[in-house]
């Protein structure tokens, strides 16, 4: 092959909503590049199916870039070859321009990122976020330089580099921010790759065993079917870090693209397989808890069907009992795993897992697990929604048996009490489940009984 070749068919996955990619111009280079028109054009139509593809460090303009890139380098094959084209000179001229502007773009994004990130000043040898890229200043000798004449001439380690530039991000050169940032785009490529051709493979067939020991078991009241049919229907993407830690998750599940994101966590420079399973297995009961989509967005996106929203996923009806929908999520990973052990690096949710526990003994009789985990697995009858009653059975009897045990209304009453005392702010809502484990680890009356002046 090549090296035209290689370069052609080097994967794009570029912005189609960028100005620098629009199908409908028309592009003068590709006339006479040796990737005609249509297959510019096909490129770019394939990337449109992909347009939900997770954002890197950087954004998307990376691709951009990449394929300027890629432009550039083909383009200059072909002048060697015709150099009296004038043609050729022209598009190279065309492609470095817009070339300087993606570069522009790159850049004013990644600094915009930095900026809102919450970097921490970290000891060498750390694997905290944020180090494994900043760590790359040290191979950058300008900006140990600069860091130097901005610390009294003092030679700085490696980890006294990155410290430094955690406080004085704008004067860390475009140059160097545009390489680290390219460079750490193309190792979540690799990381990307890596996930796709080995690990996930192996993670499905290895949840798949574990979930059909469970059924077998009794302790997972669904169908052996309905895992298959999900894994099935379910995209799995290894995403930024960088991203997912801004954006303040380690995993995610969105139901309505059927697409769990999971951020690439590292041991030194290899993925941490512990971790990204963990992570996997706590995104796999989401996918697989009851789902009921019955309300439509006040301002639907683009996507077609995507103006529905889930009114209830799992034990999370709209925005309320998120705690208790990701408590019980977490404890089937626990038990998946046998993560019950303490301490444990890959559990979360141990405040909502405490709530949980506290609800379920602290009141006059304690409330069957079971319950819950019916709840969670329970689908919208939509047979009997004209029966109201009928038509979620599992989340009544558990509501009907949390009022026998405490007072009626009395699960409404304690989310009521956890929004009330939370950080707007803050979508964990730490402030107010902990205030709830407060009031349920002493007179759980107080909740219910105290008029509403006095639980300010």
């Amino acid at each position: 092959m090549s090296k035209e070749e290689r370069i052609r068919d080097e994967p794009l996955d570029i912005d189609p909503e960028d100005e620098l990619f629009d199908i409908d111009q028309e592009p003068s280079y590709a006339k006479i590049s040796d990737i005609s028109e249509r297959y510019v054009r096909e490129r770019i139509r394939k990337m449109r199916e992909h347009a939900d593809a997770e954002q890197s460090l950087g954004g998307i303009s990376i691709e951009a870039y990449l394929y300027q890139q890629s432009r550039i380098k083909s383009l200059e094959l072909q002048k060697e070859r015709e150099a009296d084209n004038p043609g050729i000179t022209q598009a190279l001229g065309e492609v470095k321009i817009q070339l300087r502007k993606t570069q522009r773009s790159i850049i004013a994004t990644t600094r915009e990122q930095l900026q809102k990130a919450d970097f921490h000043k970290i000891p060498e040898g750390s694997t905290t976020f944020g180090y494994p890229f900043l760590v790359n200043l040290s191979y950058y000798p300008k900006a140990q330089r600069i860091a130097e004449e901005n610390s009294g001439n003092r030679r700085l380690n490696a980890a006294e580099v990155v410290n430094f530039y955690v406080d004085n991000l704008d004067l860390l050169p475009d140059d160097i921010l545009l390489k680290m940032t390219i460079a750490h785009y193309k190792d979540l490529q690799r990381d990307k790759k890596e996930f796709q051709q080995k690990l996930l493979p192996e993670f499905k067939r290895k949840i798949k065993d574990q979930l059909k020991t469970l059924i077998a078991s009794g302790k997972l009241p669904i169908s052996e079917e309905l895992i298959d049919r999900r894994m099935n229907e379910i995209k799995v993407n290894l995403a930024d870090i960088f991203v997912t830690k801004f954006e303040d998750f380690g995993g995610q599940y969105d139901h309505s693209k059927a697409l769990i994101s999971i951020g690439n966590y590292k041991k030194k420079s290899s993925l941490d397989n512990e971790m990204l399973y963990s992570i996997f297995v706590h995104e796999i009961f989401h996918a697989l808890s009851g789902l009921t989509v019955l309300a439509e967005r006040e301002e639907p996106t683009y996507e077609e069907f995507d103006n529905m929203e889930a009114t209830k996923l799992g034990l999370q009806i709209g925005s309320r009992f998120r705690w208790l929908n990701e408590a019980i999520t977490e404890n089937f990973q626990c038990t998946l795993l046998d993560q019950n052990q303490e301490p444990n690096p890959y559990t979360t949710y141990e405040d909502e897992r405490k709530l949980l526990e506290l609800l379920r003994t602290r009141g006059k009789n304690p409330i069957p697990e079971g319950l819950f985990i019916a709840a969670y697995f329970e689908n919208y009858d939509t047979e009997a929604r004209d029966q109201e009653k009928l038509a979620i059975p599992a989340w009544r009897k558990l509501n009907q048996a949390i009022d026998e045990a405490y007072a009626p209304g009395f699960l409404a009453k304690l989310e009521k009490l956890i929004k009330k005392h939370s950080n707007p702010d803050d979508e964990y809502e730490k402030d107010g489940i902990n205030k709830a484990i407060e009031c349920l680890m002493g007179d759980w009356r107080e909740i219910v009984e105290k008029p509403k002046s006095e639980r300010d």
